[in-house]
């Protein structure tokens, strides 16, 4: 299936715009397969906050893979059309988009300061 190379341009951005939390909490409930409660537990919270910080990140980046769209002169309901493809069908380097150096020392690391 092709995929528009714009909806993956404006993916990898959208992704390399988060924050380092927003990463961490993808990367390692949806990269490493990490349970709800072991986020928790990492970051210090309740598993349903990591849950809700997972939908709202969800939104966030539809949000802005939207807007990435529209600024490229999609239309919105052409875009809205582009961002109803497959996931799995996107060419898209997740685990580089959302990776940096030792992630999760990284994160505590900010936490602490």
């Amino acid at each position: 299936i092709a995929v528009d190379p714009r909806l993956e341009s404006c993916t990898d951005a959208a992704l390399a715009a988060l924050s380092s939390d927003d990463r961490f909490v993808l990367a390692t409930y949806y990269l490493d397969g990490r349970p709800l409660a072991e986020v928790g537990r990492i970051l210090g919270v309740h598993e349903s906050t990591i849950s809700r910080k997972l939908d709202k990140l969800a939104k966030t980046l539809r949000k802005n893979i939207l807007a990435g769209l529209t600024r490229l002169g999609i239309a919105r309901r052409e875009a809205e059309q582009v961002l109803e493809v497959d996931v799995r069908d996107l060419r898209v380097n997740i685990r580089r988009s959302l990776a940096q150096e030792s992630l999760e020392r990284t994160f505590l690391e900010d936490r602490q300061l």
